[in-house]
């Protein structure tokens, strides 16, 4: 599996490991919809620190869920992005628009 999806407290935690399909795209904002809507989600964590490498796959998924999380009032953060993925969203000017936290139990600790 490219992903694993986890409840942790108020927060559901993304780990990406592998380069997304269009298919895993649907499927995660799917259940990112889901818990946001029907098991109260108060934030989205996405935990970059496995993934080498991102295309567009791995883009569009985060504008995605970044526009859908932004209407619906709750907050996303990415957490340890690895230094390619990192030089992707600096190129993209994509990095300016998403908040940065040092690692998932930071992020954690930001939101009680």
């Amino acid at each position: 599996m490219n992903y694993r999806l986890t409840r942790k407290g108020e927060s559901q935690v993304l780990y990406l490991y592998r380069l997304l399909s269009d298919l895993d795209n649907r499927v995660i904002l799917d259940e990112i919809n889901r818990t946001v809507h029907e098991d109260d989600c108060r934030n989205i964590i996405i935990d970059l620190s496995q993934l080498d490498y991102m295309d567009s796959n791995g883009l569009n998924l985060l504008l995605a869920m970044w526009r859908h999380l932004r209407q619906c009032g709750c907050p996303l953060m990415l957490t340890e992005p690895r230094p390619a993925v990192q030089r992707l969203l600096e190129m993209t000017r994509l990095r300016a628009i998403f908040e940065f936290v040092p690692s998932v139990d930071a992020a954690l600790l930001v939101n009680r």
